[in-house]
């Protein structure tokens, strides 16, 4: 992949190239006449073209070229060391590649770098059009037209019997409807395996096609502002993942899905509105995740006696939701957030995330894997100064994603506190906040802490008195993700490292994952100097297991 991506960085790649002929039965009803595409594969020169007589497409000569530009000619009169060793022999190891092997490599690489290779030689002109993975995303909104119909020439060339991946992103208006049927024609005739379509755009929702609902290769499909409306049955007998996103679906809708999805594994439904139950008796489906939820019905039931991963995130502003039979969950994931429409005097923001909260943990006592993010975190740190304890729970392997602030301590030291079987804890820097206002949360947090308590964040671990029945006897095996060596909350995440080797009994094994890049700047978040000094200030600190190891990543 390197050596091509080398190869056609250096290529050239003009506009309107006219398309080479071909019948329209090539083209499933495109007739390739109708569009041309903008590729241009350079000069149509011969002996550019032609492979040598060792099948070396040229490169080669090329380079001997470089060399004599570069004055590594070995009968010049100045000579390096390089030049006085043996000439390296070169060869072009990518011809003697078979085209199944080509394609493969070509599979990972986007539409555009697909095509230019083209230039490479008349092997690779001829060689893209058989590719079976096709990726459409649209840069920006001014270029929405051309992209349209860049994505329709392409298709109109595609050769290909048979396409495992097809993915398009369009900002889709009214007028693009039948670009978007003829993609899907495209697609479905060439049984394609993994679809995903979105046609993001406010006001202009896509009409999904009345037969794309009875379809038998399909394994993964993912779909974000459709009309999802079948009228007859839904047969996707091979389908294993689904992916609805910003739409909205009706309980009978949802039962139709599952009566004709036998083998379906992962639903996830995705700030989708319109349900009232969630009631999924599939005995296939083993993962559902619902990510945001708002509709005039202020409740969710969920029952879903089969699935064993279940996962509540995002945003379900005045709406609740509520899990009925859920015994078969192993790994649960909650990181919701509410927030109330409207600022009324007297209303308890905090009461009903609390509250909802604690009955999730409640019904969910029994499992033995438990992620929670950031938001259900704060929660139940105010409801630790606050003095209400978190739910007992019985699980194994807590996971956090969260930022370690002095605004979470409590709530972190509150879960260790309630779940003393754990033996595994994890935890990942949460690299971003919930999406609501940022002012909001703030003055949130700080109004519930100071109406309750304050407390000295800096020395929060050494003062609090408790007993950690985990910590002294199973917590073993410890991992934190994109640990912060330096920054704002550094201290916070170093302070609670010491507390736990100073405390855990039964430790084993510490793993820290270590931030060397921020995310949102693109930059390095230390110096190896810093780095080094932090990793040498951990090691010092006392353990009280004797067995416990510090591994940095």
């Amino acid at each position: 992949i390197v050596e091509i991506m080398s190869a056609i960085s250096n290529s050239s790649v003009g506009d309107h190239y006219p398309a080479p002929s071909g019948s329209a039965d090539d083209s499933d009803g495109m007739s390739s006449s109708d569009y041309y595409y903008d590729y241009d594969y350079g000069d149509d020169d011969e002996d550019k073209e032609e492979e040598d007589d060792d099948g070396s497409d040229g490169y080669e000569e090329e380079e001997e070229e470089e060399d004599k530009e570069e004055g590594h000619d070995l009968g010049g009169e100045v000579r390096s060391y390089e030049e006085a060793a043996p000439k390296r022999q070169k060869t072009d190891r990518i011809s003697t590649l078979s085209d199944n092997v080509l394609l493969h490599i070509l599979s990972f690489l986007k539409v555009k770098e697909i095509i230019r290779t083209g230039t490479l030689s008349k092997r690779w002109q001829h060689l893209w059009p058989s590719v079976s993975t096709l990726e459409f995303n649209m840069p920006n909104l001014d270029t929405n037209r051309e992209f349209v119909a860049n994505v329709c020439r392409t298709l109109a060339l595609c050769d290909s019997s048979y396409i495992k991946r097809f993915e398009v992103g369009v900002y889709y208006k009214k007028r693009f409807a039948s670009d978007v049927n003829l993609w899907l024609r495209f697609a479905t005739r060439k049984k394609v395996e993994d679809l995903r379509l979105n046609c993001f755009f406010p006001g202009a929702i896509y009409p999904l096609p009345q037969y794309l609902y009875t379809n038998s290769s399909l394994t993964k499909l993912d779909l974000v502002y459709c009309h999802f409306k079948p009228k007859g049955v839904i047969s996707w007998i091979s389908l294993k993942s689904l992916s609805l996103n910003v739409m909205e679906l009706r309980d009978e809708t949802i039962g139709k899905i599952l009566s004709g999805c036998p083998v379906l594994e992962s639903l996830d439904l995705c700030n989708c509105h319109g349900m009232n139950c969630l009631n999924i008796n599939s005995a296939s489906l083993r993962k559902l995740m619902i990510h945001g939820y708002s509709n005039r019905i202020n409740v969710l039931e969920v029952s879903a006696p089969n699935i064993q991963s279940l996962a509540i995130l995002g945003h379900f502003y005045e709406n609740k939701f509520r899990l009925l039979d859920v015994s078969s969950l192993v790994d649960v994931e909650l990181g919701f957030y509410r927030t109330h429409p409207h600022d009324e005097e007297g209303y308890d923001e905090f009461a009903g995330p609390r509250n909802l909260l604690i009955e999730s943990l409640e019904k969910l006592h029994h499992l033995e894997n438990l992620k929670l993010g950031q938001k259900c975190i704060e929660i139940i740190s105010i409801m630790e100064v606050k003095g209400l304890p978190s739910p007992p729970s019985k699980c194994k392997c807590l996971m956090l994603d969260v930022h370690i602030t002095k605004w979470t301590l409590p709530g972190i030291a509150s879960l260790l506190e309630s779940s003393p079987d754990i033996d595994t804890l994890i935890i990942k820097r949460s690299l971003h906040y919930p999406e609501y206002d940022e002012f909001k949360r703030e003055k949130f947090i700080r109004e519930n802490f100071s109406n309750s308590f304050n407390f000295d964040g800096e020395r929060y671990w050494t003062s609090i008195e408790r007993s950690f029945k985990c910590l002294v006897l199973n917590l073993k095996i410890v991992k934190i993700v994109d640990f912060a060596f330096v920054g704002g909350h550094s201290g916070f995440e170093l302070q609670f490292v010491q507390f736990l080797l100073q405390n855990a009994l039964a430790l084993e094994k510490m793993v820290i994952n270590a931030q060397r890049v921020d995310q949102k700047q693109n930059s390095p978040c230390c110096t190896s100097h810093e780095l080094l000094e932090v990793m040498q200030n951990l090691l010092s600190f006392p353990r009280s297991s004797q067995h416990a190891v510090v591994i940095f990543t």
